[in-house]
């Protein structure tokens, strides 16, 4: 929500004509009163039977039985149970069928456009299921541009476009308009219905660009819609009763049936408190369920953190450590490390047995006023370093494939001190640091970059995200793995959290 000064305020409503919308805030004419954009309630369905229901109208419908025209759907939801979770649909049998998006029996976020009824139709559903996201809030968005073909459809969690594959079915032409009407948390032919909370659910006659999304998803805080002339916009506001306005202006209120319940459990945005400041005197962090060996191996992986430098040149600091150990009396180690040589310029190195495969330095001099995002990952026999989302080293070498792989103890993975924890500490601050045991795409790189800003990650699905604090209240000695490894951070030798973080 947007705060404006004095001086804010009267630019603002000089700019605005009467009743409109101009970042967030609301104008009346006049100057009579300015409002701030507020979302309070959302609905709890109870996934048995519980749904809302809209009327049929024809301004609900996107097609005519010969031609579609574009749309777009949107809602934000919080699944209890990520199977079968109905979103919103306008379908009252397998013959009287328009659209519907929903998840599926196996988790994926999916639309479907239906040419009179469910044997002949176009959509797309998420490569990946999305039941990670359960219990946590999200935007999702399905766009379509009205030309007939599951090509042009796009799936967003997020803000971020998903990878997805048609599920086309027999021959379609386009949607019919039918006197269906339209359901929030529940599919009429099922009948099956959502199990969780949803909120601000809107339907937009045109195909969003990938750009309104973003600002729709507007960092994890619903926004006011009015700009984008929603046809329907159910937000769920009331608090209280069974008949709920439809904030488009257009009349179709919604009625919830079968008793779901008001929730002040709504979407926040994506917020960044605190960071984890190190000494660089004895101070580290380790993962000691986070198995190099084991977890790694020989596979892929991306590893992503924020960090921001305190004594930069003069002594070399080694600040990441993945790899075997020696302090188990094994005399020679696999690892991966990253390092500020004495110049303060960074370094990727690999090391398999006793034998050094590969090293890499960007030689570019490093501030200590900023935070750098750094990105390591590994595929097949090439490694390579990106900071702030450009590519700065890349190591090709055989052994490079194998080092992490060999058997034998695991140690763990190591931030602010090399492999030991005696030597070569790191004076830094450190945040959100994330693993995928996978190549991420450098088009996921620049979203999880996000200008140098934080975001959410959920939908990237990490394996492990240690959010430095953020989960934990910025108190104790055990970071809180937000990921799908239930990995957590142990803090050593009294490391203290910061509010300088990356924004």
């Amino acid at each position: 929500m947007q705060v404006l000064s004095a001086v804010q305020s009267l630019s603002a409503i000089q700019a605005c004509s009467a009743i409109q919308v101009c970042n967030g805030i609301t104008v009346i004419a006049g100057g009579e009163e300015v409002v701030p954009f507020t979302n309070t309630y959302s609905v709890d369905f109870d996934g048995t039977d519980d749904y809302a229901t809209i009327a049929d109208a024809n301004d609900l419908s996107f097609g005519n039985g010969s031609t579609d025209s574009a749309f777009s759907i949107l809602a934000w939801v919080k699944m209890d149970d990520a199977t079968k979770f109905r979103i919103v649909s306008k379908t009252n049998s397998t013959s009287d069928a328009e659209w519907f998006f929903t998840t599926s029996g196996s988790d994926k976020l999916r639309i479907d456009l239906l040419d009179a009824d469910n044997n002949n139709r176009i959509g797309i559903e998420t490569d990946a299921a999305i039941t990670a996201h359960e219990g946590s809030w999200i935007s999702v968005i399905a766009t379509y541009d009205g030309g007939g073909d599951s090509s042009t459809m796009v799936l967003y969690i997020n803000g971020v476009a998903q990878a997805t594959s048609a599920i086309d079915a027999g021959s379609y032409t386009a949607m019919h308009n039918t006197a269906a009407p339209v359901w929030i948390g529940g599919l009429a032919y099922g009948p099956d219905f959502a199990n969780g909370k949803i909120d601000e659910v809107a339907i937009i006659p045109s195909e969003l660009s990938a750009a309104q999304v973003t600002a729709i998803y507007n960092s994890g805080e619903p926004a006011d819609l009015t700009s984008y002339s929603p046809t329907l916009w159910t937000r769920f506001e009331e608090g209280t009763g069974t008949s709920i306005a439809d904030s488009s202006g257009n009349g179709h209120t919604a009625t919830l049936t079968n008793g779901p319940t008001f929730s002040t459990d709504v979407p926040v945005a994506f917020t960044n408190t605190y960071a984890v400041d190190f000494n660089g005197i004895d101070q580290y962090l380790t993962i000691p369920t986070l198995k190099p060996y084991t977890e790694i191996g020989t596979g892929d992986f991306t590893l992503s953190f924020r960090i921001k430098f305190g004594t930069i040149t003069g002594i070399t600091q080694r600040f990441l450590y993945i790899g075997r150990n020696t302090l188990d009396g094994v005399s020679a180690a696999d690892f991966c490390y990253l390092a500020l040589n004495t110049s303060g310029y960074l370094q990727l190195f690999w090391r398999t047995g006793n034998q050094g495969v590969g090293s890499g330095t960007w030689e570019s001099a490093l501030s200590d006023s900023q935070y750098y995002h750094i990105v390591v990952t590994r595929t097949g026999t090439t490694s390579k370093l990106y900071v702030d989302d450009i590519e700065r080293i890349s190591i090709t070498d055989a052994e490079v494939g194998t080092a992490l792989g060999a058997s034998g103890s695991d140690t763990e993975i190591i931030f602010a001190t090399f492999r030991d924890a005696s030597s070569n500490f790191t004076d830094c601050k450190i945040d959100e640091i994330a693993l995928w045991k996978s190549l991420l795409t450098t088009e996921q790189l620049t979203t999880i970059h996000n200008s140098g800003s934080p975001r959410d990650l959920k939908s990237l699905s990490p394996f492990t995200w240690l959010r430095m604090g953020e989960n934990d209240g910025g108190t104790g000695t055990t970071i809180t793995d937000q990921g799908s490894g239930g990995n957590n951070g142990t803090l050593t030798n009294g490391p203290t959290f910061s509010t300088d973080v990356p924004t």
